[in-house]
């Protein structure tokens, strides 16, 4: 029912926006259903956030810590809403210019597919290609991870994955590891989706007929 009613705002929200948004009380509760509520209800309440972080600033970095620990979520693999996750991502990667913040919620979200089935990891690996494009920095950031032997410029810089905060978790200065544990992976689409990224194909998507994406 909370879903149901949140999809009704989220429909409704550039009418309300119009005439004030909603106030930071309600605000409140809708980053505290990020927390506490299961993983459908959570990805609804995003989606709400995402618009309203558009007309208010002051929510913004706030909106991208929640979105970026609801990914440690486990029960995303059960999930009917990963559509909706990755379309969200997708949304909010592009409209982010923090390049530290963007690659941090890549990886995290290139983690979670390590351990996943092969159609969250391409699905995944399509959604962040399409959200980088036209962005040189992130793109040096992705073929970094083509040279195994690459020593990191600061050794003495350390990536924490367990950053509350994706701005400084130092993400986007250490090596991109996830993308060769992917380029392992079982399935030969995945693989195929990793090559194709790492070296700027024209096109990563093919037809794929033994792959439903989701």
């Amino acid at each position: 029912m909370l879903g149901g009613l949140l999809t009704g705002v989220n429909r409704s929200y550039p009418y309300i926006s119009k005439q004030g948004g909603i106030d930071e009380h309600n605000i409140n509760t809708l980053f505290k259903l990020v927390y506490v509520s299961n993983f459908n209800v959570s990805v609804q309440a995003l989606m709400l956030l995402y618009q309203i972080s558009g007309t208010k600033n002051d929510f913004c970095n706030r909106f991208y810590q929640a979105l970026y620990s609801k990914l440690l979520d486990p029960t995303i693999s059960s999930s009917s809403k990963k559509a909706f996750l990755l379309n969200l991502i997708y949304k909010s990667l592009k409209r982010d210019n923090a390049t530290s913040r963007k690659v941090a919620i890549a990886r995290r979200l290139l983690q979670v597919s390590n351990v996943d089935d092969p159609v969250l990891a391409c699905a995944s690996l399509y959604t962040i290609s399409e959200a980088n494009k036209n962005s040189v920095k992130e793109n040096d950031s992705l073929k970094s991870a083509e040279n195994k032997e690459e020593t990191d410029k600061a050794t003495d810089t350390c990536y924490d994955k367990a950053a509350r905060n994706p701005m400084y978790s130092n993400a986007d200065k250490v090596q991109l590891w996830e993308f060769n544990l992917l380029s392992r992976n079982y399935h030969p689409s995945v693989n195929q989706f990793v090559h194709s990224l790492l070296q700027e194909a024209p096109s990563i998507i093919q037809v794929i007929p033994s792959l439903t994406l989701l």
